[in-house]
Formats: C-alpha cells, sequence, structure tokens
C-alpha cells in the first residue's frame, strides 16, 4: 500500500491542474488551441516526440508501485476476451516478471497469483471489471476497463520496445561480435533507425539503461548471438504479440 501526498488526498482535481499548468509553463506539453486562455476539461494537448524522454523521466520514478497491476493488465488484454480467471494470466504474468527481472524488483514472498489476486481487488473496486454471476473465479472486463488496462499495459511500452530492439541486434549479429560498450552503440543506432522507420513508436524507449538491462537479461538467458536464432523468434514473437495488444496507440 503507498500513501499519497496531501495534494493528492484533498483536491486531486487541483493537484492535476497545478501539474499540467507547470508541464505547459516549461513546454513539455504545448496547447493544441494557442488562442485558448484557460485550460479547462476539454482542452487538447500536444506532446512532442523530443519532450516523451523528459516526461518519461517523471513515470520512470513512480513506476515500481504500477509493475503488478501493469503485469495483470497486459496479461488480461492478452487473452483477447472479455471474460478471464486468475490462473489464465499467470503464464504471462511470469513471463514479463522474467523478461524484466533487471528492470524491476518484486516481492519473492508473493507469487504470481498472489500479485494477480491483489490487483483483481482493486480492479475490481474501480469498475475494471466485474464478477461473473454463475462462474466462480471468473471475471467479465467493461468496456471502461478496456480503456484503463490498456493504460495501465501501456507502462511497459517503452521496455518492451527496447528489448525488441536489443533482441534484433542478437539475431543479425554473431557471439563475441562486439565488446560490450560496442554492442550498446550499436544497438542504440539500430534503435534510431527503428524509430525512422516507425518500427518502434516511442521516443523514451531510445534508452541506454533499457538496452543495457536488455542485454544482460538475455545473455543471462543464453542468448549470445544469431546462433541462437530460433529462441530469438520465439522470444521476439511474445514481445511483438505484447506490443500489439498491450499499448495505447499514440494520438
Amino acid at each position: 500500500k503507498t500513501e499519497l501526498a496531501d495534494t493528492l488526498t484533498i483536491d486531486p482535481d487541483k493537484a492535476l491542474g497545478h501539474v499540467i499548468e507547470l508541464f505547459v509553463e516549461r513546454k513539455f506539453i504545448e496547447l493544441a488551441d494557442e488562442a485558448e486562455e484557460e485550460i479547462s476539461e476539454t482542452t487538447r494537448f500536444i506532446l512532442k516526440d523530443n519532450k516523451r524522454p523528459i516526461l518519461d523521466y517523471y513515470k520512470n520514478n513512480a513506476i515500481s508501485f504500477f509493475v503488478p497491476a501493469a503485469y495483470t493488465a497486459m496479461a488480461i488484454l492478452r487473452t483477447d476476451t472479455f471474460q478471464f480467471s486468475a490462473r489464465d494470466l499467470t503464464d504471462t504474468y511470469l513471463f514479463l516478471q522474467d523478461l524484466f527481472m533487471d528492470e524491476f524488483s518484486f516481492d519473492e514472498e508473493k507469487t504470481s497469483q498472489d500479485h494477480i489476486n491483489t490487483c483483481f481487488k482493486a480492479f475490481v473496486a474501480e469498475g475494471i471489471m466485474v464478477p461473473h454471476p454463475e462462474l466462480q473465479g471468473a471475471f467479465n472486463l467493461t468496456s471502461e476497463g478496456f480503456r484503463k488496462l490498456s493504460c495501465f499495459a501501456g507502462f511497459l511500452g517503452p521496455f518492451l520496445e527496447s528489448y525488441k530492439v536489443a533482441l534484433l541486434y542478437f539475431d543479425t549479429h554473431p557471439p563475441d561480435k562486439h565488446d560490450a560498450k560496442e554492442r550498446i552503440k550499436k544497438i542504440q543506432s539500430l534503435g534510431v533507425k527503428m524509430f525512422k522507420r516507425q518500427e518502434i513508436i516511442l521516443k523514451e524507449s531510445l534508452s541506454k539503461i533499457n538496452y543495457m538491462n536488455a542485454c544482460t537479461r538475455f545473455m543471462d538467458k543464453g542468448i549470445s548471438g544469431q546462433d541462437q536464432h530460433d529462441e530469438i523468434a520465439g522470444l521476439m514473437e511474445i514481445i511483438e504479440n505484447l506490443l500489439t495488444v498491450g499499448t495505447t496507440p499514440r494520438l
């Protein structure tokens, strides 16, 4: 459980408004209509690609509180159905937990089912899903819940794209082709090319730290180069699938 700052508990709307005004003032975001004199609930904003990594910094300061929710949301969306149970999510949850072992810590005293069940309680309380009226242990996703789950799953988008780039590097180079420093440079260059070709869409995924963690994780799993093509292809297929079903399209 995480305690909220007094500004959020007393008047969350005022706190959000203050942050939006600050972001506009610092040019992190821009008004879609520059002639608009006051920010309202209907105000639309523009976020430029070169500002996304700045906002990502703020997001990453708080992302640890949302990781189980992001994993669970992604797993629900991957079922591609509006009816599911906790056991339907275990494989995807464990895959994400293993893939991002070097990104996020987790409570080893709790099982994946413990985390999923905790998220289920929160999701039901938020109206994201409702218990099935007849099938014990089954839940139905609400129409509003689908949108909210996409927001939670979107936390993982930059990391999945970074790992996709790193995997492609390994799939196109022999083992030990480059030392660690040169490897990261090559992956960064590849990432920029993929971003320009819209093969990845999030500017914040061009992260050196993400690439370093991805290389560490994949090498720990025995992936060192194109000799492991079949294993790489299997991982790439899952990551591509997760990116397709679990990330919110940019507007």
